[in-house]
C-alpha cells in the first residue's frame, strides 16, 4: 500500500510535470495541463489556508452586511430601482429555503430602518468605513493568492472601491429589473407567445443568473488583485466558481447540507448558524475560483516541489541588476511603462521572485512606484546617481534586522575582514559605474 502512495506521489511531484505535452496529441496534452492544474491548485489552496481567510470573510461579511445593503439602498433609491432589492435577496438566500426568506425579510427590515440622512458627517463615514473595510478583507485574500505583497495605494483604493459599491449594484439589479420589466410588458408578451421566442425567453431567463454570477465572478478575479490578471484565467476560474456555487446551492436546496437537527440544537439562532455556514462555502468557493485563475496563469512556475525556482543569492543580485537596466532603458528612452506584468513577460521568472526584487529596489529609494493602475516603476533618481554597487547592496540587504544579527551574532573579526575586502573589491571594480553609462552603453 505504501509503495502505490510512493508511485502516485511520484508521478503527481516529477513525472507528471516532465511530459513533453508538444508530442503526444492534443487531446493527451489537454489531459496532462489539466492534471497539473487541479494538483497545482490543491497544492496552493493547502498553502494558502484559504479556510482561515473564509471565516475571516464570513466575520467581516456579518458586520459589513447591513452598512453594505444600506448605502446601496441609498444609491438604488436614486435610480429608481430600489424595490428589486427585497427580491434579489430573496432570490441569492433561496437555497436555504424558508430560513432564507425569514433572513431576509430580517435583513430588509433592518436596512429600511437605517436613516442615512440622520447618521450625519461622522456616521456617514464609519458606514461607508465598515463597506471598504469588506471589499479591502476580499482584495486582501485575493492578493495573498496572487502572491501580491502591496495592495492599492489609499486614493486608489477609496475611488475604485466607491466606484465598486455605488456602481455594482446599480447595473447587478437593472439587469434583474431589465428581465421582470421585459416578461411584464404588454408587446413582448404578444411577441413571446410565438414559438419558439416563448421557449427561448423562459430558457434565457432561467440561465441568466447563472451568466450575472459568472460576470460578477470574472468581475472579481480580474479587477480585485492589485496585479494584471489574463481575461482568460479569470473566466475559467469564475466558470469553475459558477459550477460549485450552483452545486452547493442545490445540496442546500435539498437539504442536504442543512442538519434536521440543527433548529432543534440551535432553537431560533438555527437560522444564523445556517446562513454563516452557507456563507463560509461561498467564500470558499469564490477563494478556489481565485486560485484557479492564479494557477492557470503561472502554471510554468509551479512544477515540481517549491524550490524549484529558487534563486541563490547571486542571482538575486543579478535579477536586481536586470530589472534596474530595463526600467532605466524605458525611462531613458521616454517609454515610462515598465509595472510587474511587463518585467515577468520580459524576465521569464516567477512574480515571487520579481515582486521582492521591485521591493527591495523601492525600499533602498532606487525605485519608485507611481499610483497607475496597474503600478508603474519609475527610477527613484537621476541615472548618474544610481549605481551598480546601490543596486547590489539592495539585493543583499533586505533584512530589516541585518546589521542587528551581524554586530550581536556574527562578529568573529576574521569573518568581517574577509567580508569587508570581498566587499571593497566590488567597489573598486564598479564604485562609479553609474545606470547612465550602462543605458548609454547599450
Amino acid at each position: 500500500m505504501s509503495s502505490y502512495i510512493q508511485k502516485v506521489n511520484h508521478f503527481f511531484t516529477k513525472t507528471l510535470w516532465y511530459i513533453d505535452v508538444r508530442n503526444i496529441g492534443e487531446f493527451k496534452a489537454f489531459l496532462i495541463r489539466t492534471a497539473r492544474l487541479l494538483f497545482a491548485s490543491i497544492r496552493e489552496y493547502g498553502k494558502n489556508e484559504l479556510n482561515l481567510r473564509a471565516m475571516g470573510l464570513v466575520y467581516i461579511t456579518i458586520i459589513s452586511l447591513i452598512p453594505f445593503l444600506a448605502v446601496s439602498f441609498s444609491v438604488l433609491k436614486g435610480f429608481g430601482v430600489h424595490n428589486q432589492l427585497e427580491p434579489a435577496l430573496l432570490n441569492v438566500l433561496k437555497p436555504l429555503g424558508d430560513k432564507g426568506q425569514q433572513l431576509a425579510t430580517k435583513i430588509i427590515e433592518f436596512v429600511s430602518n437605517v436613516d442615512v440622512k440622520l447618521l450625519g458627517g461622522v456616521g456617514f463615514g464609519l458606514l461607508f468605513y465598515t463597506v471598504i473595510s469588506l471589499i479591502k478583507r476580499i482584495e486582501d485574500s485575493l492578493n495573498h493568492i496572487w502572491k501580491v505583497k502591496s495592495g492599492r495605494s489609499f486614493m486608489r483604493r477609496i475611488s475604485d472601491y466607491l466606484s465598486i459599491t455605488l456602481i455594482g449594484p446599480v447595473f447587478f439589479f437593472i439587469a434583474i429589473g431589465l428581465t421582470a420589466t421585459a416578461s411584464s410588458n404588454t408587446l413582448i408578451q404578444k411577441i413571446l407567445s410565438v414559438e419558439p421566442l416563448g421557449f427561448i425567453f423562459v430558457y434565457v431567463s432561467k440561465i441568466l443568473p447563472l451568466f450575472i454570477v459568472f460576470f460578477v465572478f470574472t468581475f472579481i478575479y480580474k479587477l480585485i488583485p492589485n496585479t494584471k490578471v489574463n481575461i482568460l484565467s479569470a473566466m475559467l476560474g469564475a466558470f469553475i466558481a459558477v459550477i460549485l456555487w450552483q452545486f452547493i446551492n442545490m445540496l442546500f436546496k435539498l437539504g442536504i447540507l442543512i442538519s434536521t437537527n440543527a433548529t432543534a440544537i440551535y432553537s431560533s439562532f438555527a437560522v444564523i448558524f445556517i446562513f454563516l455556514f452557507w456563507l463560509y462555502l461561498n467564500y470558499i468557493v469564490l477563494l478556489i475560483g481565485a486560485q484557479l485563475s492564479y494557477c492557470h496563469q503561472n502554471i510554468k512556475f509551479l512544477h515540481i516541489t517549491e524550490n524549484a525556482f529558487k534563486l541563490s543569492n547571486r542571482l538575486k543580485e543579478r535579477l536586481s541588476l536586470r530589472i534596474m537596466l530595463l526600467i532605466s532603458q524605458n525611462f531613458y528612452n521616454g517609454d515610462n511603462n515598465h509595472t510587474l506584468q511587463s518585467l515577468i513577460d520580459t524576465i521569464g521568472l516567477h512574480q515571487d521572485d520579481i515582486s521582492e526584487s521591485l521591493e527591495n529596489l523601492v525600499k533602498s529609494n532606487l525605485l519608485t512606484e507611481t499610483n497607475d493602475s496597474p503600478t508603474i516603476y519609475l527610477p527613484a533618481r537621476d541615472l548618474e546617481k544610481i549605481t551598480v554597487v546601490d543596486v547590489l547592496k539592495s539585493a543583499r540587504s533586505n533584512l530589516a534586522n541585518e546589521e542587528f544579527i551581524e554586530s550581536n551574532y556574527l562578529t568573529e573579526p576574521l569573518i568581517s575582514d574577509v567580508m569587508n575586502k570581498i566587499e571593497g573589491s566590488i567597489d573598486s571594480a564598479v564604485k562609479e559605474l553609474s545606470f547612465k553609462d550602462l543605458v548609454t552603453k547599450s
